[in-house]
């Protein structure tokens, strides 16, 4: 059994992890603030079609492919750091510290799905 310490170290822990609000969360809050309901919906579609994302690959058997093979997670792992190397090159071309001072244009419901999809998977 464990010691109770590390118990209630552990509750404590998951009861904080659980009331804060992950990515997800504040994705969606952003973008039902700036565009209204509606948008809120449409990402959060997005987002619960990338978690069926996920059970599929895992269905399919992807994750233990990634489990057994060091080659493959190397160059998932890769994949993922040159998107985030995209990422905030966009980010650093497009100004993105002035983007507050202007108006947002309302992406369309169809580019806030997409996000969430991406987003999520």
């Amino acid at each position: 059994m464990l010691p109770l310490e590390t118990l209630g170290a552990f509750f404590v822990t998951a009861i904080v992890m659980g009331l804060a609000p992950g990515p997800d969360n504040i994705f969606v809050l952003t973008q039902s603030a700036l565009y209204g309901f509606r948008a809120g919906i449409m990402t959060t579609l997005g987002l619960m079609t990338g978690l069926f994302g996920h059970t599929a690959a895992v269905a399919l058997g992807v994750a233990a492919l990634f489990q057994t093979s060091e080659m493959a997670f190397m160059v998932l792992k890769c994949a993922g750091a040159a998107y985030l190397l995209y990422l905030a090159w966009l980010s650093f071309r497009s100004g993105a510290s002035r983007a507050w001072l202007e108006q947002s244009t309302f992406p369309g419901y169809w580019a806030l799905y997409r996000r969430g999809v991406i987003m999520n998977i």
